[in-house]
């Protein structure tokens, strides 16, 4: 009954909410990848990152762009390819920064993962 008052104000809000979600939600890139060699690896052995996920038939032009040691610069520049690989020369916890831009929205979203090099 309260939702059902007659108040076209609130009828528009509630129209203009949903509309504004949806619309974010078709535009947003998705930004999730896994490391396809496993959270540790050896040194100098590449590191697989895969961003490429079954989206059926999206036809949205993503592009990729990867940092793979999360100092700052990109490694790579942007490229419709969603596989990368990086060799590390020395040990340790580094972070990989993916930058997924959506050309059609102008959107970008960024997702980081951690890979321990031994």
């Amino acid at each position: 009954r309260r939702l059902h008052n007659g108040n076209l104000q609130r009828y528009l809000v509630l129209l203009l909410i949903g509309l504004v979600t949806i619309a974010a939600a078709a535009a947003w890139p998705p930004d999730d990848f896994v490391v396809r060699t496993g959270s540790v690896t050896p040194v100098g052995r590449p590191v697989v990152f895969d961003a490429s996920r079954d989206h059926g038939n999206d036809s949205r032009r993503l592009e990729y762009r990867w940092d793979f040691d999360n100092d700052g610069t990109w490694d790579t520049e942007f490229s419709p390819t969603a596989v990368a690989s990086h060799a590390y020369p020395k040990p340790g916890k580094v972070t990989v920064r993916l930058r997924v831009l959506d050309r059609r929205w102008q959107t970008t979203a960024d997702e980081t993962r951690s890979v321990e090099v031994r």
